[in-house]
């Protein structure tokens, strides 16, 4: 390169802006305040009300932090969960380093628990070992210590030190210290006051590196998010270390929230498949169009599930389809029914076809049933039905 030369500046990611009723838009986030959401798209600037937006994001959702292998991970008693290189404490403060949010510095009992996993392993799986041994409550901090050739130990007493080399821990009256690389886990003893205070978050923010941070404001200006973190006060992430931001909504309700109260199901011959929350029905994420889905239900056919909505919606929005696993297989037919008569268009889905938007009009209604049927194969091979980013609208 000539000196004095100027690289071409690299093309502005282009987000994703989901709205409560289903409509997207792609295009360049600029900003976010207290009240709007603005992208530049190709016809020029597009303000979206805060309110009305449920999720902005550059593709799919990451890897949960806890799924990462090696990965050290801190959990807060609010639910955050945060990608760390390093840790140290002092038995008052905890300090964490490394990752998109990069030193944070909390009191101790803002923690409720840290991860440290060897080679190959997740926090994920130390965290199902440790539920494994069935082990009483603690009674206050609790560590876990790992033994060659044995079960890891569980020893109750309170954190005083972590540093590089060891760990610091009050047991029986007594300060111990143990080889920090044998120590895979730590508790912290949860403060119910902290624990239980929810303080108004409004959303989730998933970072690049998979950690994820609960929100009670968000704004965006200059490239950069500015958060109000309940448990970990203000934290500032450039743009770019950002890959996702889920809002709720008083007005919005996510129909995998709610149980249904009546499940009719059977199969083609003695095979049944059930019907998965959040998952298609083979248990991997929802995926339609080559889009994946948070939120939603994966329905088989035959599957009839009720709500008990009591008349408490104006509106109900959808996509639906094939989940991507099972085309270019499946051939079935969906039906929505309000007040025991058909609502909107019944559908007919197959894994040739492009995923189908739905909106119903849902004032007065106080049962919605969804009936997923065999379709003109009269089969049910790959009938694998996705109802992704299902919401109820007040």
């Amino acid at each position: 390169m000539l000196l004095g030369a100027t690289a071409a500046p690299a093309p502005a990611a282009k987000w994703r802006v989901e709205t409560a009723d289903a409509r997207l838009v792609t295009g360049q986030l600029v900003s976010i305040s207290a009240d709007k959401v603005v992208v530049r798209t190709g016809k020029g600037a597009r303000e979206l009300a805060l309110d009305d937006v449920v999720e902005l994001s550059l593709g799919d959702e990451p890897d949960d932090v806890m799924n990462v292998a090696a990965q050290a991970v801190l959990q807060t008693a609010q639910g955050d969960a945060l990608a760390v290189t390093s840790v140290s404490c002092d038995g008052r403060k905890l300090v964490a380093a490394g990752g998109a949010v990069g030193r944070i510095e909390v009191p101790v009992h803002v923690a409720r628990a840290l991860y440290f996993p060897a080679l190959g392993r997740t926090a994920a799986e130390l965290l199902k070992g440790y539920e494994q041994m069935e082990l009483a409550a603690a009674s206050g901090d609790r560590m876990l210590v790992s033994r060659t050739g044995a079960q890891d130990l569980a020893v109750d007493g309170v954190l005083e030190r972590i540093d590089e080399a060891k760990v610091t821990f009050r047991w029986k009256e007594q300060s111990r210290t143990v080889a920090r690389k044998s120590v895979p886990m730590i508790f912290l003893a949860a403060v119910a006051a902290v624990a239980d205070k929810k303080s108004g978050a409004i959303g989730t923010l998933i970072a690049r590196d998979s950690s994820r941070i609960r929100f009670r404001s968000l704004t965006l200006a200059a490239g950069k998010f500015v958060i109000d973190s309940p448990a970990l006060g203000k934290i500032t992430l450039p743009l770019a270390e950002v890959s996702l931001v889920r809002l709720s909504s008083d007005n919005v309700v996510e129909l995998s929230d709610l149980k249904p109260s009546a499940v009719k199901e059977y199969g083609f011959f003695e095979t049944t498949f059930r019907h998965r929350v959040n998952k298609s029905v083979a248990g991997k994420p929802l995926r339609l169009g080559g889009r994946e889905y948070a939120t939603g239900l994966g329905l088989h056919s035959y599957c009839e599930l009720t709500y008990a909505i009591d008349a408490a919606f104006t509106s109900f929005v959808a996509v639906v389809g094939i989940d991507d696993e099972a085309r270019p297989n499946g051939d079935s037919t969906v039906t929505f029914i309000a007040d025991g008569k058909a609502i909107g268009e019944t559908l007919h889905v197959t894994g040739r076809d492009e995923p189908s938007s739905v909106r119903l009009d849902l004032r007065g209604v106080k049962q919605l049933i969804i009936r997923v049927d065999f379709g003109t194969d009269g089969l049910g091979i790959g009938d694998h039905v996705d109802i992704a980013g299902a919401r109820l609208i007040k």
